[in-house]
């Protein structure tokens, strides 16, 4: 049984905007935004080679526009949506110089919509760093977004344990537990992982990211 909807409170937005906003102004100040990955996430283009021709995509949670801006450059469409102004901002000016152009939206995830579904879905870090409350709706605009034959790509922290599972928390899943979450409608193409080395004491000294190509069953 997927988790039931739940209403996405005005306080819950806030106390996200605050913490977003203090690890861009510590990007500012020289250190690197958590997120950032300075690779294009590994999909991206073997879908591309999948397909006669590039179509629209999605980049949820854009960031810093590493993902949209490579997207682009294959010749995809690319819709940038982020609820952070500096992240779009960002994507912007690495589009700029690129030579590319993507669209930008400022809006929360779960409060967007759109009319048209996309060929091409991309999370990579948005739905581990989400509340839990917003969770259902996230995965009910990703069925609704994604066109019938659309590919979705995902990358997401690895769980380590029982207690930090997708449904009792929002941080992290294990690969069965998201093929799962995302079944009957997506259903896994590709699945590769990364450790990662490095990382604070607060996010551990373990973490692993598992990176998912969905396709629509």
């Amino acid at each position: 049984m997927h988790p039931g909807k739940a209403a996405v409170s005005v306080d819950t937005i806030m106390q996200e905007s605050e913490k977003f906003q203090a690890h861009y102004a510590r990007e500012k100040g020289g250190k690197p935004l958590p997120w950032h990955h300075a690779e294009p996430n590994r999909f991206l283009d073997p879908i591309t080679e999948t397909r006669d021709k590039p179509g629209t995509a999605l980049d949820l949670g854009c960031g810093s526009g590493v993902d949209s801006v490579h997207l682009a450059e294959l010749g995809w469409r690319v819709t940038s949506l982020d609820f952070m102004q500096q992240a779009l901002d960002m994507t912007l000016e690495r589009a700029r110089e690129a030579g590319v152009t993507v669209q930008p939206v400022l809006a929360d995830v779960t409060e967007w919509d759109n009319d048209s579904p996309f060929d091409l879905l991309l999370d990579s870090g948005l739905l581990h760093n989400m509340s839990r409350d917003k969770i259902a709706g996230y995965r009910d605009r990703i069925l609704r977004w994604l066109q019938p034959d659309g590919d979705f790509v995902l990358a997401h922290w690895e769980s380590r344990s029982d207690s930090d599972r997708l449904r009792g928390g929002a941080r992290r899943a294990s690969r069965s537990q998201l093929v799962e979450f995302f079944a009957p409608e997506l259903i896994e193409c590709r699945f590769e992982r990364l450790e990662a080395e490095g990382l604070p004491e607060r996010v551990g000294p373990d973490l692993s990211v598992g990176f998912y190509w969905f396709r629509r069953s």
